[in-house]
């Protein structure tokens, strides 16, 4: 039984580490879009007075273009059928861990305490990635992938290529949308 109860906890730690750092990815597309025509794109520019890291801008757009290739689109900046725009923010979050209250058995509410260091907290540095794509034509958005990673713990390069590579990789999972 020990044995068993070991083998569930290495398992589940296997789990947890597993897990992907990235969160809250989501997307959004105008279904008017036949999204099988659209076979090249390229880059907007960052805008002048925008302030990034353009080591980061750089990381997203060697992370987004295989990840594009392999989906079979090709980067044309002569005649490109949609722009990709990249938008990255950071925002510090805070996370309550526990409101210090809870129900006991048969549904009687636990009670709990405000006071002193009362409500345990964990704040933390949010960063968000969304990538739009542009109508080259009409300059209307028709795509728009975007996710969240806590950043903070991001302390060297090769920890950010990383980072971006798997919040691109989440993002474009839903690129194509699905045919009507």
């Amino acid at each position: 039984m020990k044995a068993i109860l070991i083998a569930c906890v290495i398992l589940s730690m296997g789990l947890i580490s597993s897990c992907s750092t990235v969160y809250d990815v989501r997307y959004d597309y105008d279904k008017q879009i036949d999204f099988q025509t659209l076979k090249t794109y390229d880059w907007m520019p960052v805008p002048d007075g925008v302030e990034i890291n353009s080591l980061v801008v750089k990381r997203v757009k060697a992370a987004t273009e295989p990840e594009l290739e392999a989906k079979g689109l090709v980067k044309a900046p002569s005649k490109p059928d949609f722009l990709i725009v990249q938008h990255i923010s950071t925002q510090e979050q805070i996370q309550v861990a526990n409101w210090g209250y809870g129900y006991a058995p048969y549904g009687r509410y636990g009670g709990g305490y405000w006071g002193p260091g009362g409500v345990p907290t964990y704040s933390y540095e949010e960063g968000t990635l969304v990538l739009d794509f542009i109508d080259a034509k009409t300059r209307q958005l028709i795509w728009r992938g975007s996710a969240k990673a806590e950043i903070d713990t991001v302390a060297s390069p090769e920890e950010s290529w990383e980072l971006i590579k798997e919040a691109v990789g989440e993002i474009l999972k839903k690129y194509p949308p699905p045919q009507k």
